[in-house]
């Protein structure tokens, strides 16, 4: 009996620990930002979910513009962060919404330049780094150019969408997500869908669903910053129009989407020069995997909001150990989640040897993935105390130790590598990245170096924190 108490008392410790810590964390944001992320995803696997009775080329086809989502990628984390800062920072709405339209003319003009890439080069593209056979060669060539017509819109619209976050309107996001994405699932239905009413246009209405949802996206979010602080006079747009105003604090966030992206599309080159059924079965793994991640990703941002905010150093430490609870009980639940992978898979895609292998090629990722979600919080932790050169100098040490002697063994060596042997580099990836990042966390956002001097101690003329608050965020 007074063993069984001990036990007793001991779990109900550390029970109460647990809820001590997770009483400093901003839940209702934090949901708040699984919504504005899920709906998107949702909406991706309905898409997948479509075209899942076509044939494996279909889906293979649709994954090519993955290469160029990489490309956009590194657009959309760059100015949009700039965005989200500045309309947080100004206070009258005029300035924000000028800022906004002064973005849109950088983003959407840079979007450009991508799409007249993709249409100048997917011919040449298709040729040297796809295992499409012939026969869909031109089809998947045609789709790619059709579809990058969207791309555009699609970063006006983020970009809309990051300056109404910033300016405190939540609500009107969430709203225009599911309004945008509401048009989509039924422009789909329409043009590829199951149903017998669907005109099943195959490659050709998957492309013109995108770009009709993009322009639909773009246009519900112009109307509400609109609706908001009318229409932006020319002389704020004007005045926020020179680079440096967005580069400042988005330039190192993109910079490294730009080194993470460059690295991680070869190895995805190397995946599609393996033939339709791996890279299609890759596709399927990573759809289902970042769907999971989506309460990771929220975790990411609100602990970069949180650090951010937090004006001391006993603050920024409760602030970082709700989120590391959090996120202890996030990979519990991911874990369990991605236990029914092949019931998941078979949701979206009915060939058997497809989610057999996508099922293998998740099972090899999952810890690696793991790893992942602690990196991707500490860079959230980084970018909230305002310290952003580590993480272009980890991706870029990971890449130098990783892809480059991976390209350097299939471009002089002739080596060719199974899809193992792709995922055990990127594995590598993560490790690595995992041994960087933190302790930098640790000495800039734990530690405080990134904090004033006045504030790195606990000094009298902050405001008064209780004993409890400082043992949990010291001990």
């Amino acid at each position: 009996m007074f063993e069984v108490s001990i036990h007793e008392s001991v779990i109900g410790s550390a029970w109460s620990r647990l809820a001590d810590r997770l009483r400093y964390f901003d839940w209702l944001f934090w949901l708040c930002l699984i919504g504005a992320m899920l709906l998107p995803k949702l909406y991706e696997i309905h898409r997948v979910w479509q075209v899942g009775d076509l044939p494996p080329e279909v889906l293979a086809a649709v994954e090519q513009f993955r290469f160029a989502e990489l490309a956009l990628e590194v657009i959309l984390e760059s100015v949009p962060f700039a965005v989200l800062a500045a309309c947080a920072r100004l206070k009258r709405k005029e300035r924000a919404a000028g800022f906004s339209v002064a973005a849109i003319i950088w983003t959407g003009g840079a979007a450009c330049v991508l799409m007249l890439a993709i249409q100048l080069g997917a011919t040449y593209w298709m040729s040297t780094a796809s295992k499409l056979p012939e026969a869909w060669l031109a089809p998947t060539v045609q789709y790619l150019q059709f579809r990058s017509v969207g791309m555009p819109f699609e970063v006006m619209a983020m970009t809309l969408m990051m300056a109404l976050k910033g300016m405190g309107h939540g609500r009107r996001v969430v709203g225009v997500t599911a309004l945008t994405l509401a048009c989509g699932m039924a422009v789909d239905a329409l043009l590829y869908g199951r149903f017998s009413w669907s005109l099943d246009l195959g490659l050709d209405g998957i492309a013109l669903g995108y770009v009709l949802t993009r322009m639909a996206g773009f246009a519900c979010a112009l109307w509400a910053l609109w609706s908001i602080a009318g229409w932006p006079r020319w002389r704020f747009t004007r005045c926020f129009m020179p680079l440096r105003n967005f580069l400042r604090v988005g330039g190192m966030t993109g910079l490294d989407c730009l080194i993470r992206n460059a690295g991680y599309s070869y190895l995805l080159v190397l995946i599609n020069l393996m033939g339709v059924l791996p890279y299609a079965a890759y596709g399927l793994a990573m759809q289902l995997i970042w769907t999971a991640l989506i309460p990771v990703l929220a975790l990411s941002e609100t602990t970069m909001v949180a650090v951010g905010k937090s004006d001391d150093l006993i603050r920024r430490r409760q602030a970082i150990v709700s989120s590391l609870s959090v996120l202890l009980l996030l990979n519990l639940f991911l874990l369990l989640a991605l236990s029914w992978w092949q019931g998941w898979a078979l949701m979206l895609n009915t060939d058997s040897a497809l989610v057999a292998l996508s099922g293998e090629m998740a099972l090899w990722l999952v810890l690696p993935y793991v790893l992942f979600t602690f990196s991707q919080t500490a860079r959230g932790m980084l970018i909230g105390a305002r310290v952003a050169w580590p993480i272009p100098l980890s991706t870029t040490v990971v890449t130098l130790l990783t892809t480059v002697p991976a390209a350097v063994a299939v471009q002089a060596w002739g080596w060719a590598p199974t899809v193992r042997e792709v995922i055990a580099v990127m594995s590598a990836g993560f490790v690595i990245d995992a041994l960087i990042t933190w302790p930098l966390c640790w000495c800039y956002v734990w530690v405080g170096r990134a904090l004033p001097a006045s504030v790195q101690h606990d000094t009298p003329s902050l405001p008064a924190v209780s004993d409890g608050d400082r043992q949990l965020a010291t001990g």
